[in-house]
């Protein structure tokens, strides 16, 4: 017998349509671009996809508000281009919006552009302060724009009335920008949020082609609908993975998830019981993919441990016994602090700062993993790090700041301090409802206690930190770690060596302790370097950074990536032109392989032999030296550095890298100005023009590099005996 609910489950998302008519707006258009990267939405209930890509992304869509027509697009810069798609969609948008016999009124766009774009239209001059909207048919806009003027209840109001608006919005740029604070805050989604449309935060590339198959499982509420009928269920999975993550729990479409999460809990908590061994994939499981999402928003504490938490991070001891320590914060480095405690699943962790202060600028942190699981494949809890930040508390007799974190899969405590502050003093804190973890300090952490931690560990995780560095690693992984002393000790030796050549960015915490974490799966490449977040590795390279073996120069190296990595925070702008983000971040790896491990310089496991650096240059020269292929080959742009510390030494990186913080190189603001004034600074350092070097690499540089270096000696590598 089936239950009441169920049935009126079922009948509220067949009714949801799955395949739509082409709309007008896109109907022929076959692909949309933009010169800059624009947002992407999520679009349920009665809103239109218009242009969506084969993933099921949407980069264009359709809704009314009020009486008012609204089409929305992730970027102005799809406003003026000579894009025929683009431009397509936005003359058949002006058209749908408005059907009387006189020209449209048009507000945002240039009657220059209307022209081209063959709309029946006119150009309505004046600013977003004064525009009288009475006086406006179509209102093409930024919403951000007017929220900032102060007007955006004016525009709500002249689509209620009957208004048409072609909305652009680069959520993601404004969010950088600070002018919102998160995708909730965003004036395009205050205004569309209750009409099925809402910007996410991802920056997408700049051309999407358009498959008009998948208009109709684009829209969130059709994909729900999908899953249960289990049609076409890898799209419709991603589709509602998505939502899940955006929409407000105010809407019907949370209100149909939440029955359905009712309905099939058995089932999905069976299979998020066991994705440590099955991770969930949209085409096999993907009710279950697609709700972890809506878990990720929505559990809490009442509802205890995810099943997930057995899975990732793991389980802890269950005998362990909770802790209420008082800890002494230094308040030298901002940032995260290690605190060795650990919140098991499904508990929730108490922070009191012993801080007089209205607003102390510390937060209780649960969770180090950051990585948005960006991929088809859910391995773990897709949000599984959870911050709170420290306010007063009224009911205590002196004014504390307390700060309360529940997570549903527990993690690594820390206590974080914003970065702008000034704190004078140490200070204390308790924290309460944790359990202790591995954890060591060097220095500090004697190695008997180290071996009686890791003998019976209380936590699946510890942390392995020093003055200048903190680990957070699977117990599993460091299990055979007796040493961890001698761990840090090396790491310390490799950052010292980095920063020795440059000092880490003000990007990359420059006044903390910097981070390396474990995660189950990355969403980017092996391993990635965030910026103001921990550099992230697979789990399965977690046992390398903490082998002996590794640190020597014995055989090849496992350690290229980790101090590939490090090497990322250490680079800059000003001399990473085009083309080599990953090419200069290598003088880093090349550098701390050679003085703290002790490879030599002509070791073939440095990738950057001269044997090797000559035979890549001169193929390369044989070729043509084409500069898009020495832009597209990481190692054979190493080549050209490497002749460079081969013939004159890593002193000489060391000088010029010196001469671009202390002010005697002009910042370069453009491309070509970063390869001129890398070369020219460079060439000064050593004393050679290495103008035609470069340029002998294919490498484009201005004439006036070679006239200013005249002076000089010109310098060309030669075949290394």
């Amino acid at each position: 017998m089936t239950p009441p609910r169920t049935i009126a489950l079922l009948l509220v998302l067949l009714l949801a349509p799955i395949s739509r008519a082409e709309h007008p707006v896109s109907a022929g258009v076959s692909s949309i671009t933009t010169g800059g990267n624009p947002a992407s939405m999520v679009v349920w209930g009665d809103a239109t996809p218009l242009i969506v890509r084969e993933d099921g992304r949407v980069f264009a869509a359709a809704t009314s508000v009020g009486n008012g027509r609204v089409v929305t697009l992730g970027h102005t810069g799809y406003f003026n281009t000579n894009d025929p798609g683009t431009n397509a969609l936005i003359a058949q948008a002006l058209e749908w919006m408005h059907d009387g016999e006189d020209p449209a009124r048009v507000f945002g766009l240039t009657q220059q552009r209307l022209d081209a774009l063959g709309a029946d239209a006119t150009s309505v001059g004046g600013t977003v302060r004064d525009i009288v909207l009475t006086n406006v048919d179509i209102l093409v806009c930024s919403p951000q724009e007017w929220n900032s003027a102060g007007r955006l209840d004016d525009v709500r109001t002249f689509l209620e009335k009957g208004g048409g608006t072609i909305i652009g919005e680069c959520a993601w740029g404004q969010l950088q920008l600070g002018r919102a604070k998160d995708t909730e805050d965003l004036a395009a989604n205050r205004l569309l949020v209750k009409h099925g449309v809402i910007y996410t935060d991802r920056v997408e590339s700049g051309t999407c082609a358009h498959i008009p198959g998948l208009v109709g499982i684009a829209n969130a509420t059709s994909a729900l609908d999908a899953l249960v009928s289990k049609e076409r269920v890898t799209i419709a999975a991603r589709v509602v993975s998505e939502a899940l993550r955006a929409v407000p729990d105010d809407t019907g479409l949370m209100r149909t998830v939440r029955a359905m999460r009712q309905e099939h809990k058995e089932e999905i908590d069976s299979a998020y019981t066991s994705m440590a061994s099955t991770p969930l994939k949209p085409g096999n499981n993907p009710l279950a993919y697609a709700l972890l999402a809506y878990d990720a928003r929505t559990w809490s504490v009442t509802d205890g441990a995810h099943p997930s938490a057995a899975a990732f991070p793991g389980a802890h001891d269950p005998d362990a016994k909770t802790v209420a320590p008082t800890l002494t914060i230094d308040p030298s480095y901002p940032g995260w602090h290690s605190t060795g405690l650990w919140l098991p699943a499904g508990g929730t962790a108490e922070l009191l700062v012993h801080m007089q202060s209205a607003d102390p600028g510390v937060s209780l942190r649960v969770g180090c993993w950051l990585d948005p699981q960006d991929f088809d494949e859910r391995v773990r809890m897709t949000e599984a790090s959870r911050v709170s930040r420290a306010t007063d508390d009224p009911g205590m007799h002196v004014l504390r700041p307390r700060a309360s974190v529940f997570s549903p899969i527990g993690g690594p405590v820390y206590v974080e301090l914003e970065g702008l502050r000034s704190y004078r003093d140490a200070f204390q804190v308790n924290i309460s409802g944790v359990i202790q973890m591995p954890h060591f300090t060097l220095n500090e952490t004697t190695l008997d206690e180290w071996n009686a931690m890791m003998a019976n560990p209380s936590a699946p995780w510890c942390e392995l930190e020093s003055d200048e560095l903190v680990f957070t690693l699977p117990v599993d992984m460091v299990k055979q770690c007796e040493r961890p002393d001698l761990v840090m000790e090396h790491w310390d030796r490799v950052h010292r060596a980095m920063h020795e050549l440059n000092p880490r960015s003000p990007n990359h915490w420059p006044n903390g302790k910097y981070r390396y974490v474990a995660d189950k799966k990355l969403s980017w490449g092996y391993m990635y370097c965030p910026s103001n977040a921990p550099i992230v590795i697979p789990m399965t390279a977690a046992d390398e950074m903490v082998d002996l073996d590794e640190y020597d120069a014995e055989g090849p190296t496992e350690l290229w990536g980790h101090y590939h990595e490090m090497g990322h925070a250490h680079q800059s702008d000003a001399w990473t032109f085009g083309g080599t983000t990953e090419v200069t971040v290598n003088i880093f790896t090349v550098y701390a392989l050679h003085t703290v491990n002790g490879y030599p310089l002509d070791s073939e496991h440095l990738r950057t032999t001269p044997a090797e650096a000559w035979k890549r240059f001169q193929q390369h020269q044989a070729d043509g030296a084409p500069f898009d292929t020495w832009k597209s080959d990481p190692f054979l742009a190493l080549q050209t550095y490497a002749m460079l510390w081969h013939e004159f030494g890593f002193d000489a990186f060391k000088e010029t890298f010196a001469r671009y913080r202390d002010g005697r190189v002009a910042l370069p603001t453009d491309d070509q100005q970063e390869r001129d004034t890398f070369v020219r600074t460079f060439s000064e350092v050593v004393g050679r023009d290495l103008s035609g070097y470069f340029e002998a690499w294919g490498v484009p540089i201005s004439a006036s590099v070679g006239e200013s270096l005249a002076g000089l000696e010109a310098w060309m590598p030669v075949e290394p005996e």
